[in-house]
């Protein structure tokens, strides 16, 4: 069994076909064929089960795709450790949920990009469940998110407190209540998203369980839809205040002691402390320092 071997049965394991992994891997049919061949001879064992619709993995297979990922990870740290430079180079990998995306994270990615030009960052957005599952496959290095982070295998620093507030049309009235939320359209953001699964915890409390919730996967498209009186939704403050400010929508606070909730930022304890991403980590704690909008839990 060699290491050659094994990334061709992750990218056929990846495309479910000998063709197209070979097409992908720029090989010939038959060489991808023989060398899945050696392997399962060499481990005396069916990797896939073949089929006229292609082929899928045995249990066995999958248990050795699990290993096989794990491997590829270790070379691709390999690979930046031998490439590792004083001066911060190469890139990193950053996901945020939506709000601090658009909000805080182009200031900080700004300035990040200023001392360090030669650093490609990468950025992804995704809620919060959905980061916290890619900081620990090792898909991204750091990741910003909100509410509480409790994994072993993973470091977490608070940053920001971001108010929590209801956000509905020009022509709502100027009173909004949980008890309004009963027959009133909710526009949220699918599951998965922190902010969300609050309101959802504040609804119970409340006895209020809404029939009439639209589940959207962005800021902007439930924006859109508030803005043009057809329901409620919850947002961040400051996400919302650009809104407020030319009257497109209202901001209610929402009275709950926990309304207030901290962004932080997490990345993998065992992650490669390149001097990019150590250097993107130090500004971020010289930032928590400063920063006036940051309460301690």
């Amino acid at each position: 069994m060699n290491v050659n071997d094994l990334m061709i049965f992750r990218t056929v394991a990846q495309y479910g076909s000998m063709t197209k992994a070979a097409h992908a891997l720029n090989y010939v049919q038959s060489n991808v064929s023989a060398r899945i061949q050696h392997l399962e001879k060499d481990l005396q064992t069916q990797l896939f089960y073949r089929n006229r619709s292609g082929i899928t993995l045995t249990s066995v297979g999958k248990t050795l795709l699990d290993y096989t990922n794990k491997i590829n990870i270790l070379l691709e740290e390999a690979e930046k450790a031998v490439k590792h430079d004083s001066i911060p180079n190469g890139s990193i990998s950053v996901g945020a949920i939506e709000s601090t995306a658009f909000v805080r994270l182009p200031g900080i990615l700004a300035e990040y990009h200023t001392q360090y030009p030669k650093v490609n960052i990468s950025l992804f957005s995704d809620t919060t469940e959905a980061l916290v599952s890619m900081i620990l496959q090792r898909k991204i290095d750091v990741a910003f998110v909100g509410g509480p982070v409790n994994h072993p295998a993973i470091v977490r620093q608070p940053l920001f407190t971001e108010e929590l507030v209801f956000v509905a049309g020009p022509l709502h009235p100027p009173v909004l209540s949980f008890a309004n939320l009963y027959d009133t359209k909710l526009f949220l953001h699918k599951t998965g998203c922190f902010y969300r699964t609050k309101l959802d915890l504040w609804l119970k409390e409340e006895g209020i369980f809404p029939s009439n919730i639209t589940s959207l996967d962005t800021l902007d498209n439930m924006m859109n839809y508030v803005k043009a009186n057809l329901g409620v939704s919850i947002m961040v403050k400051t996400f919302a205040e650009e809104y407020t400010k030319s009257g497109i929508v209202k901001c209610y606070p929402i009275h709950k002691k926990d309304a207030f909730v901290i962004t932080s930022f997490i990345y993998h304890q065992d992650s490669l402390m390149t001097s990019s991403l150590t250097a993107f980590i130090d500004n971020l704690h010289k930032l928590k320092d400063t920063s006036q909008t940051f309460n301690p839990e």
